[in-house]
């Protein structure tokens, strides 16, 4: 909803220009053409209603333009925001997201950064209206209820108090601790005491030149107001008219502590009455759509303590840090309250099932219930759930108790949780056989267990009208032996040297063995062409399918010969017998009459 002010010719103006915006008058709109009314009172806030903070803020300008939106003109476009973006230095806590302008963690003891961010306040691209100026304020006070630094159930937000030296060392420190060139040490006070800025720009648009609104011509002035209190004010002056080039312009950094005891949501919104845009003069202000503060979230949630112990119990607004202090074993749930408001813990524990052996435990964790055959169910208990059930043959109409549903596969298969066979209707489906020997006859309501002849085909939930039952038997031919079998199914002749003509007998067909060549390895052997495999049949033979000799090495084995061991061998074997052959002796013949 748009929210209008009624204006008056004498309406105040003054206190909605901060020190940092005197500042840029005093340095710029004295030398140019900005040149504030002659009349008015400067002692009440400019343009703006006194209305309750809200994190979107509605539209706002100059009257004129307001009048013009009220008579039917285009409605004010542009969008102010501070704005959470990820960390320029180290990480945050595992857990933490950015939603929108929100900023959710679930522990606090991190530093975290913001932007400042303008856009589309020209979206026709028209200059219309042009721009020249912005001034963005925070309201980190609020209300000290529900907005503002304090508003969260626990330790208040910070700006980092960093000490730093008013030299370039101190510089660079505070680039290397917020993790952006152009971050400086300030001095505030009187006597000066220096600190890391915790809220700064770049004006001269050169250090980050993608979507600095000071890029690329630099601003003749700009800075951010943070000496006085947490209600940084961040204005800017570029050196000419702002084009509005359709993206989200980069205004300025926010760095904030958040401490380690923070918990809840702290609500942080703008200033509406001292934030804005202005055009070429000064009271020229260019009306804006929202003015969007921004939110960090340390949420607290449900802890659910002592699952499945007598030390069960529950408490709620509590970080996870302080439910890992609880008994275990414990569940933190983000967000959520305790019953009655919330959800019961028993939902965490439950029954497991196994869904191949039909096993269940009780009182187990989701996650000690994985793998593939674990099935688990929340807040139950093994005697709530049923781990077996019955399971159905639909082919043969055959059912099995207690059957674990991983053990009853199969498309054929129907499992039921929880039943018997005696409560579940197990039918064979039925069909039509078709025997296709001797004349395909056919036969409608078959069951499969019926129809198991070697000529016979089952067609679940078919009738013979459906089905071609005069056909297909034929004739087989063995195309390597050259033999052919009659009445057969063509699944029946299977190989690759099987070959089925359908509807012929083997009288009709040629059944012809392939031809080859015969190769005979024994050493005094040949090579035969166009022999078939049953005359190929020899001990030493091979056949070759389809092959002639000359494509074919048909090696002889060689004729055996004596190796010069054997011939050793064979001469000393020689020698012994000749040795015992000859060494016989012979009886000596004496002279008859000698005298011995």
């Amino acid at each position: 909803m748009l929210h209008f002010r009624q204006w008056s010719v004498n309406a105040a103006r003054g206190s909605r220009w901060t020190a940092g915006v005197a500042l840029a008058a005093a340095l710029l709109w004295s030398v140019q053409a900005f040149a504030a009314p002659g009349v008015g009172n400067d002692s009440a806030p400019r343009g703006k209603n006194d209305v309750s903070s809200q994190p979107a803020r509605s539209v706002s300008g100059d009257p004129a333009q307001i009048d013009d939106v009220v008579a039917g003109g285009p409605a004010p476009t542009a969008i102010l925001a501070i704005t959470p973006v990820p960390a320029k230095v180290g990480s945050y806590p595992p857990g933490t997201s950015i939603v929108g302008n929100e900023l959710r963690a679930e522990v606090g003891g991190f530093r975290a950064w913001f932007e400042v961010q303008l856009s589309n306040w020209d979206p026709n691209g028209d200059n219309v209206p042009p721009l020249k100026f912005y001034q963005i304020k925070m309201d980190c006070i609020g209300d000290g209820l529900t907005k503002g630094f304090m508003n969260g159930k626990g330790a208040p937000l910070a700006t980092p108090v960093i000490p730093c030296t008013a030299d370039a060392a101190g510089d660079t420190l505070c680039r290397g601790i917020f993790g952006e060139s152009w971050a400086k040490c300030e001095g505030c006070g009187s006597p000066p005491v220096f600190t890391c800025k915790a809220g700064y720009l770049d004006k001269s648009g050169v250090n980050r030149p993608g979507d600095n609104w000071c890029a690329p011509d630099g601003c003749d002035a700009g800075d951010v107001g943070t000496c006085i209190n947490c209600n940084y004010n961040y204005f800017s002056v570029y050196s000419a008219t702002r084009t509005d080039g359709h993206i989200k312009y980069y205004g300025g950094t926010l760095v904030l502590d958040i401490p380690a005891g923070a918990k809840g949501k702290y609500v942080v919104d703008l200033n509406q009455d001292e934030t804005f845009l202005a055009g070429t003069c000064v009271w020229c202000d260019v009306p804006s759509a929202e003015e969007n503060g921004f939110v960090v979230n340390i949420i607290a949630g449900q802890c659910c303590f002592g699952l499945g112990t007598p030390d069960e119990g529950c408490v709620d607004g509590v970080l996870r840090s302080e439910c890992d202090a609880q008994p275990g074993p414990f569940v933190f749930t983000p967000g959520e309250r305790c019953p009655p408001d919330g959800p019961d813990c028993g939902r965490f524990l439950g029954a497991c099932c196994d869904t191949l052996g039909g096993q269940c435990q009780d009182g187990t964790f989701q996650a000690d219930c994985q793998g593939s055959h674990g099935e688990w169910t929340s807040g139950a208990t093994c005697d709530e759930v049923a781990c077996v059930g019955a399971c159905c043959d639909r082919l043969t109409g055959q059912c099995e108790d207690d059957v674990a549903p991983g053990a009853c596969q199969g498309s054929q298969r129907v499992w039921t949780r929880g039943t018997a066979c005696r409560e579940t209707a197990c039918v064979a489906s039925t069909g039509a056989c078709c025997d296709y020997a001797p004349f395909g006859r056919c036969t409608d309501g078959a069951i499969l267990s019926d129809c198991q002849c070697a000529t016979c085909i089952w067609g679940k939930l078919q009738t013979c009208a459906e089905i071609d039952c005069e056909g297909p038997l034929g004739a087989c031919c063995d195309t390597l032996a050259g033999r052919c079998a009659d009445g057969l199914l063509e699944s029946l002749c299977s190989g690759s040297h099987r070959v089925w003509t359908g509807r012929v007998t083997c009288s009709e067909g040629v059944c012809v063995a392939d031809p080859g060549a015969c190769c005979n390895h024994d050493p005094f052997g040949a090579c035969t062409d166009g022999v078939t495999m049953p005359e190929c049949t020899c001990d030493t033979c091979t056949w070759h399918k389809l092959q002639a000799c000359g494509d074919i090495d048909c090696a002889q084995s060689s004729i055996p010969t004596i190796s010069g061991w054997g011939l050793g061998i064979m001469s000393l074997l020689l020698l012994t017998g000749a040795k015992i052959y000859f060494g016989r002796s012979k009886p000596t013949r004496r002279s008859i009459g000698s005298l011995a």
